[in-house]
């Protein structure tokens, strides 16, 4: 046995923790090695794949302490070349910030068509999560949160304008 392979890839704690949260709302997922998309001969890879009700949420998480912003540029360069494959893009990100810098990045991600949630937010989330007693309750709490309807409509006018 390859001592390698028993350690976990950096990050991957807070792939499985994220991929964790949607199973728990009832998502199917997939996480690499399976969470690949190919569209016109471009191939890129995803943290998480989550599906609900047919709607498909790609997920990015990061454990990082710089700034988030280079990521979330790689994370939406990553959604434009696999437009129309997913209903909803979402940031996970293990790190809370102060008030202001916390408003810039979630803004910066909303303005990319993003949404963006910090440690602090998925804790909340699951605080909720664990809450539900009825699984058609927290799988409309879920598709509500991870995948808004109006989130697509946005999506397909955010794209036609970059």
């Amino acid at each position: 046995m390859v001592q390698d392979k028993l350690v976990l890839k950096e990050g991957e704690w807070f792939e499985r923790y994220c991929e964790k949260l949607f199973m728990s709302c009832g998502f199917k997922t997939k996480r690499d090695p399976h969470a690949y998309v190919e569209v016109k001969g471009v191939t890129h890879k995803f943290d998480v794949i989550a599906t609900l009700n047919g709607k498909t949420v790609f997920v990015e998480c990061k454990d990082i302490q710089d700034s988030p912003k280079q990521a979330i540029d790689a994370f939406v360069g990553k959604l434009k070349d696999v437009d129309g494959c997913f209903d909803s893009a979402v940031f996970m990100i293990a790190q809370t910030f102060n008030g202001d810098d916390y408003a810039e990045y979630r803004d910066y991600a909303h303005r990319h068509g993003v949404l963006f949630f910090n440690a602090d937010e998925l804790e909340e989330l699951w605080t909720k999560v664990l809450k539900f007693d009825s699984k058609e309750d927290l799988k409309k709490f879920a598709e509500k949160t991870f995948a808004p309807e109006k989130h697509k409509s946005f999506f397909k006018w955010l794209w036609k304008h970059i």
